[in-house]
């Protein structure tokens, strides 16, 4: 026979290896609001929104360790950044080099860039699509835009105006000077829609460079050229590719002037808008050594539709720019007849090529010292922006200058002054759809400059730094995501404390996020709170209520695949916008679809508050009348709604009721056509009745709640049982779950294996411990199974109180949030077994740290793993989602 005293040390022995396994899981973070991130940064290029705001692409080289990625900021119409932190294009380990960037078809970006992976010294090129919140679009690597040995440089990418794109690239074989030239398709999707090798368009011997590309209506693309193939001279070769990847004009290209003994260099084209295509060039070695510029135009056969002079005056033209407009064709260069670089534009007709100013050019700008770099942009309503380095004075300027298609500068004589910029720093321009420009240069940092139409600038500062976020995030919940995944979404105020957005991240169970970053599910102007969410079908359905309108509030509904993509339309779409405010939103499956409900105001002065409904199918439609159908309407208040489902013809809804002059919780069963089948008050009475927590099974509906019966000053909880067809079977007003003295309130409920329930609430124990949280476990008629007046599992919990309880196998798990010794909030959790009511751990605080906060808390279980979640405020200045979790099998 074993001693007594042995087994019970080997108890104790056994609770205290437990709990140090406990004590001894680190909690980790799933996700950081305030990130810090050194850095230097090149390569700026920006595109347009299409919304009258910009997005800078840059490589962004890490201080310590020189490892560059390309990042991307996105500046609103109104010059407020929109992201917290740059959006990083790919989370590959290596170094990303050169990026190219253009404009999609929905506001959003292509990236492409150069990068060597896998630690070889072959370069390939990568793309990345970034959406309007930053979302990586095409993975967390991106896609690798063409599959081949040796190196690619990428040049140029262009859209082609239906959703696809463009990529010239040069091939570096062998790291000799011979390089080919070819182009790559992609659609919107990121897929090849040529070969994975793209198409070359010239293997010709000797070297080609300088890629330039436009488009022809027939949906063509030009590929224009400098070639050494000849090893005499510079001659610019053409090719033209069908939309099928099928080259039009000769192998290895054709040569486009072939009576030129000159160089032809630096070209720039545009489309004629007939299939063929315009060219500036720079021509050299005629009959002096300077430069000269030359204008020609070809025909969709690869024929000189006319080629003519722009410019032979004495001394050096370069760095063309060339900008069709209707009929006529506009050509800006830099120009040396007066020794430094002024600038100068002329006016070409589109048809015959001839000069319609004088045949020397106009002048743009002749200030003393050097102008350089013009780089020009549309402007609304027939004019041109032209913005430019310039050297004036010996200062190193920017200045920019408004131009009408007749020739007229709109600004004053030479441009006008818009900032300093450093002697080395490039610069870019783009327009913003609204008659403005964005400029935009490195001064460590990124100087962003938004000209206005009338010419005045406004400068931004953004740092080189990812900037630092003093904000917090609230109102975290979760959803089964039916893997062995979840998804958590949360109130952010990365926007400020008045323009709180909602956020939502996919999590394994390990704690691992499955996206790149977390979704910003509706971003939208104005105040979202109060996120819901439901899984279903490897997707989640989010509903939030929205102030996006002004004072009331209204409800919206985003899907999103379990890739992190919004399915619907951004920002979500309206459940309800019927008037003044709807909130409280509650969301359950069916076998079709998913059901919604909501606290609605819409009959506030007849008969206050009701509960309305709306029913979707999966691909977003409505069921019901828009803005929904009344459930449970009048007369008096009817709020605070839950729901809880079974299958599609056991579905449960209570709120509270006030139509007798006092609160009362009802219960009623509701159809798929939004018809309540049965309803009922729990306990009618003059006295009130709140805070009611429902569950369900096959058997029936149990519900909790505090009521006033016993005493105006102390509620107490108080439960009842009713089945699917109405009978209540816990007595006429229900069970009394607590005898003690003091105030009852926040019961929660759950039904166990037994059909009995286990329910936790927040009471007084004695009139020492406040706010105590408190379980019980009722017997299959509402009679308590542990001890009469429950079990405490803590106390000092906030007035608030943060509680969460799970049931899964012979094991409840409670987790709530309490005030420490040291004042600080944390989080703490208990297992008891199902059955006795016997502690599995005894040490429930998970961590114990005076500089941290704990809020929020909430759990999950699943595939025999614990998972507790909580909101970590370390100050006022950050914020985490933290998670611990733990194996059943442990206990």
């Amino acid at each position: 026979m074993i001693n007594r005293n042995l087994l019970v040390f080997i108890f104790f022995l056994l609770l205290n290896l437990c709990d140090a396994q406990i004590s001894n899981v680190n909690p980790k973070s799933i996700f950081e609001l305030i990130q810090t991130q050194a850095g230097v940064i090149s390569n700026l290029q920006s595109v347009s929104d299409g919304k009258g705001g910009v997005y800078w692409v840059f490589r962004s080289v890490a201080s310590q360790t020189n490892f560059s990625q390309i990042q991307v900021r996105y500046t609103a119409q109104n010059g407020k950044e929109q992201w917290v932190s740059p959006a990083i294009v790919t989370q590959s380990k290596f170094s990303q080099h050169n990026p190219i960037v253009a404009k999609d078809l929905s506001n959003g970006l292509i990236i492409a860039w150069e990068e060597r992976r896998d630690d070889s010294l072959e370069t390939d090129i990568f793309c990345q699509r970034i959406d309007i919140f930053g979302q990586k679009l095409w993975g967390d690597s991106g896609i690798c835009a063409l599959q081949l040995s040796g190196i690619q440089r990428c040049i140029e990418i262009l859209p082609d105006n239906a959703g696809g794109f463009y990529i010239s690239w040069i091939h570096e074989i062998d790291h000799n000077a011979e390089k080919d030239i070819g182009i790559q398709y992609l659609d919107l999707n990121g897929r090849y829609k040529w070969d994975k090798s793209g198409v070359y368009i010239s293997r010709a011997k000797g070297t080609q460079v300088r890629p330039v590309l436009a488009l022809e209506p027939g949906k063509s693309v030009i590929c224009i050229w400098e070639d050494y193939r000849n090893q005499q001279q510079w001659q610019l070769y053409g090719q033209k590719i069908s939309h099928s990847g099928n080259p039009e004009w000769e192998k290895d290209g054709l040569l486009l002037l072939p009576d030129h003994p000159h160089n032809q260099r630096n070209p720039t084209i545009v489309g004629d808008g007939y299939g063929g295509f315009m060219c500036v060039y720079e021509a050299s070695g005629l009959q002096t050594e300077a430069t000269d510029l030359y204008f020609v135009r070809i025909s969709r056969i690869g024929t000189i539709v006319f080629e003519t002079i722009v410019c032979s005056f004495s001394d050096n033209q370069l760095n063309p720019n060339l900008f069709k407009f209707g009929s006529y064709v506009y050509l800006f260069w830099e120009d040396y007849r007066k020794g430094n670089a002024d600038l100068y534009w002329q006016k070409m007709d589109l048809y015959t090529g001839k000069a319609l100013w004088s045949t020397e050019g106009q002048v743009l700008c002749s200030s003393p010292g050097k102008q350089t770099n013009i780089l020009i942009t549309e402007g609304d309503a027939g004019t041109f922006w032209a913005v430019w380095h310039d050297f004036r004075q010996s200062a190193s300027q920017l200045f920019a200058q408004q131009l009408n298609t007749d020739g007229k500068n709109l600004g004053e004589l030479n441009g006008f002054l818009i900032s300093q910029i450093p002697a080395e720093a490039n610069f870019t321009i783009t327009a913003n759809n609204q008659g403005e420009i964005w400029v935009g240069f490195l001064n460590d940092g990124i100087t962003q400059l938004k000209i206005s139409t009338e010419r005045k600038t406004k400068g931004i500062q953004t740092s080189a730094n990812q900037r630092i976020v003093y904000a917090h995030i609230a109102q975290i919940v979760i959803a089964d995501g039916q893997r062995n995944d979840f998804y958590i979404a949360w109130q952010d105020f990365r926007r400020g404390e008045k323009e709180p957005d909602i956020y939502m991240l996919r999590v394994s169970l390990l704690g691992k996020p499955l996206w790149a970053e977390p979704l910003a599910v509706c971003v939208a102007q104005g105040e979202q709170s109060r996120p819901v969410l439901l899984a279903k079908n490897n997707a989640v359905f989010v509903v939030w209520v929205d102030r996006r309108t002004g004072k009331d509030e209204n409800l919206y509904l985003q899907k999103v695949d379990s890739s992190g993509v919004s399915v619907w339309p951004q920002n979500g779409v309206p459940v309800c916008t019927a008037p003044r405010s709807q909130n409280s939103p509650k969301i359950t499956e069916t076998n079709q679809g998913i059901m919604v409900l909501w606290n609605d105001a819409r009959n506030f002065e007849t008969h206050g508050f009701d509960i309305y409904g709306q029913y979707y199918d999966l691909m977003g439609n409505i069921r019901w009348a828009e803005n929904g159908i009344p459930i449970a309407a009048g007369p008096g208040y009817q709020t605070t709604p839950k729901i809880k489902q079974v299958d599609d013809q056991k579905i449960a809804l209570s709120w509270m009721d006030d139509r007798s002059g006092f609160y009362n919780i009802y219960v009623g069963k509701l159809s798929l056509q939004g018809n309540l089948l049965w309803e009922k008050a729990l306990a009618p009475a003059s006295y009130n009745q709140r805070n009611q927590n429902i569950d369900s099974d096959p058997t029936g509906i149990v519900v909790a709640w505090s009521e006033d019966r016993f005493s105006n000053k102390f509620e107490k909880i108080c439960t009842q049982k009713i089945t699917w067809s109405g009978e209540i079977l816990w007595g006429e007003r229900g069970q009394l779950v607590c005898e003690n003295y003091g105030k009852q309130t926040y019961p929660k409920i759950l039904i166990d294996q037994s059909y009995g329930a286990v329910i936790t609430w927040i009471g007084e124990q004695n009139p020492v411990a406040k706010n105590s949280l408190v379980i019980q476990r009722l017997n299959l008629m509402g009679k308590p199974i542990f001890h009469s007046n429950g079990l405490k599992l803590g106390e000092n919990l906030p007035e608030n109180p943060q509680t969460d309880l799970l049931i899964y196998n012979n094991t409840i798990t409670a987790v709530w949030i309490q005030q420490n010794y040291t004042g600080n909030n944390l989080a703490h959790f208990r297992q008891l077994d199902l059955w006795t009511g016997d502690p599995i751990n005894q040490n429930t605080r998970i961590l114990d740290d005076p500089k941290i906060v704990h809020q929020e808390i909430i759990s999950i279980y699943k595939s025999r793993v614990y998972s507790i979640i909580w909101i970590e405020q370390t100050d006022s200045k950050q914020a985490k989602i933290m998670m611990l979790n733990f194996e059943q099998s442990k206990y």
